[in-house]
């Protein structure tokens, strides 16, 4: 989104990747470049040299760890990095580089690991807008709860959101990616002894996702720690009451807007959705909050930080 957002505003985007080596193919072509995610092919560039060139790097911590952890585990010394090889890593590449934040929360976790390192704010833009909507082929009831995003992805807290619509007798409706894995055997487990009907929808299209956050009667994403969580800006877009995660960077993406929880609660994420479900979703009013989340203006905010010395 952030390559489509500069692209509009007349610059040139390429997106490239990692040899073999490590090193990343024609890396001298560019006036900026900037790196996402972390992981061992980053040390490659520790002790690299920039050439004059802008560096900007988006970690995109996720981490259900303390950052406290994080930032004792980044201060041991190099000739013991092994246990440390993540937080060391993330110390050492973002002091040598512009480092581009989603949050507040996200700040804080490199604030603990670089305290030193130069720290920019840039959310991510909200991406599913209007278009052709359709309904998935399947029956639904009128009233149903609503969850997207990787099923089975122990951090997604969807065991608990399936008690927590069983104990309200509400119908759930699960879409995304569904994978076999130990978390994903407890869910199913769940789902054979819920008294409400859970559908499991698997991949959706963009249509369908339309069709479902216009049609359910509250949106929910009580994850263990959300970076952002974009699926639940667009259930809001599309007028979805939204229940989220107060952990991670959500209260920074939907102020008032949503109903937050504490994550390892049952009996929070039930409330927060009964909560949900009261409210009245202004439309126009929260699509005129929405926009300062928007392809160009993220984008625009992403390029001032790239002219920045």
């Amino acid at each position: 989104m952030w390559a489509e957002g500069l692209r509009a505003l007349g610059h040139e985007v390429h997106f490239i990747g990692p040899n073999q080596d490590g090193g990343i193919r024609a890396l001298k072509e560019f006036d900026v470049v900037h790196f996402f995610q972390h992981g061992h092919w980053l040390k490659g560039f520790w002790q690299g040299s920039r050439e004059g060139q802008k560096w900007f790097f988006s970690p995109i911590l996720d981490s259900t760890a303390s950052r406290v952890f994080y930032g004792a585990l980044a201060k041991i010394p190099l000739e013991h990095y092994l246990v440390s090889f993540g937080p060391r890593l993330l110390r050492g590449f973002s002091m040598r580089t512009t480092v581009s934040v989603r949050s507040s929360h996200e700040r804080s976790y490199l604030e603990a690991i670089a305290p030193d390192a130069r720290i920019v704010d840039n959310p991510i833009a909200v991406t599913l807008k209007d278009g052709l909507v359709c309904a998935p082929k399947i029956d639904l009831p009128n009233t149903f709860a609503l969850f997207v995003g990787n099923v089975s992805a122990e951090r997604k807290n969807v065991l608990r959101l399936i008690e927590a619509c069983d104990s309200l007798g509400l119908p759930l409706v699960l879409g995304g990616l569904l994978v076999q894995s130990p978390a994903m055997e407890l869910i199913e487990v769940q789902i054979a002894k819920s008294k409400v009907q859970v559908y499991q929808l698997g991949f959706l299209e963009e249509a369908e996702l339309r069709w479902l956050y216009q049609n359910c009667s509250v949106f929910c994403l009580p994850s263990l720690v959300e970076g952002v969580g974009q699926v639940a800006m667009e259930a809001l877009y599309f007028g979805a009451p939204v229940v989220i995660t107060s952990v991670g960077g959500p209260p920074d993406y939907f102020g008032d807007h949503a109903e937050y929880v504490n994550p390892h609660s049952v009996e929070s994420i039930a409330s927060a959705i009964v909560r949900a479900m009261g409210r009245s979703v202004d439309l126009a009013e929260v699509r005129r909050f929405l926009d300062k989340f928007s392809i160009e203006n993220t984008a625009r905010g992403l390029a001032e930080a790239y002219s920045q010395d």
